[in-house]
């Protein structure tokens, strides 16, 4: 029987990660025993496109997400802000705007930040050019929906949590939320850096091993999204906003993501031209 990359693996590493899952399948059906079958070893060649699929599957996941907060913030009787989704379903009809206010008329604070992360969220999105974009996107709806869940409490009449919101890993957001502060020192590096991190995550670092981090292109090479250069990339500059007071969403909206983006592809057209 032929043997597969084991499907959790792959869900667990993602696009960014199957060449090193690859990497592990190899060196595990490396070491067959004396007379057993070898095992069926997957190509290189197939790795590109099941980290394009694996890309494709977390877009879709993104965009369903980003509709089911559109749909929540318009049961509060919200109209939706202008966004290139243009707040279409997913059978691609035209969603229902209702009548209600919006902006500074938002009866809750919560509501307002629910739409300021649809916003932003939508906008990154549509300009999305991989995996590290995508999972800006995963973040930004957290926060809508941590604002919608404070409106929610509010409208029931419960008493609002105090605690300040718990950031997302700063080594791999997919990862969920930072429970746990570390010390961590990058290689090659003298510097220390305290970071919030997740339990995994923390405990890779407490005993040493290299935690699990997502990558982004930088250079033409795949690198920890937190090594290019912070004005090429809002998430870099932020760690994805577990290294900035305030919330993502508003740096989306004042243009954060819009400068580093272009300051990317500039950087990415300057060096074509001198490889020339």
């Amino acid at each position: 029987m032929f043997a597969e990359i084991p499907t959790l693996l792959l869900s667990l590493t993602g696009a960014g990660g199957v060449a090193a899952a690859y990497g592990w399948h190899r060196r595990r059906v490396g070491r067959t025993a004396p007379g057993e079958r070898a095992e069926f070893r997957v190509p290189l060649a197939v790795v590109p496109s099941v980290e394009r699929e694996a890309l494709e599957r977390l877009r879709r996941q993104a965009h369903d997400e980003i509709l089911a907060l559109s749909r929540v913030i318009k049961e509060f009787g919200l109209s939706l802000p202008p966004s290139p989704l243009d707040a279409r379903d997913t059978d691609g009809a035209a969603a229902d705007q209702p009548d209600g206010p919006g902006g500074a008329d938002c009866p809750h604070e919560g509501l307002q930040r629910a739409l300021d992360a649809y916003a932003a969220a939508a906008a990154v999105l549509d300009a999305a050019r991989g995996r590290v974009d995508v999972a800006g996107v995963l973040v930004l709806i957290a926060e809508g929906q941590d604002g919608l869940t404070a409106a929610r409490n509010a409208a029931e009449g419960r008493r609002a949590s105090t605690r300040p919101r718990v950031p997302v890993c700063f080594f791999h957001p997919l990862h969920g939320q930072a429970l746990r502060h570390v010390e961590w020192r990058a290689v090659g590096s003298a510097r220390t850096l305290e970071v919030r991190a997740c339990l995994q995550c923390a405990w890779d670092v407490r005993y040493h091993r290299p935690p699990e981090v997502l990558t982004d292109e930088c250079d033409g090479r795949l690198v920890p999204y937190f090594q290019v250069p912070g004005d090429r990339s809002l998430w870099a500059a932020t760690g994805f906003g577990s290294l900035v007071e305030g919330r993502l969403a508003d740096r989306v909206l004042r243009g954060d993501f819009t400068r580093a983006r272009a300051a990317a592809l500039e950087h990415e057209r300057s060096r074509e031209g001198s490889g020339r």
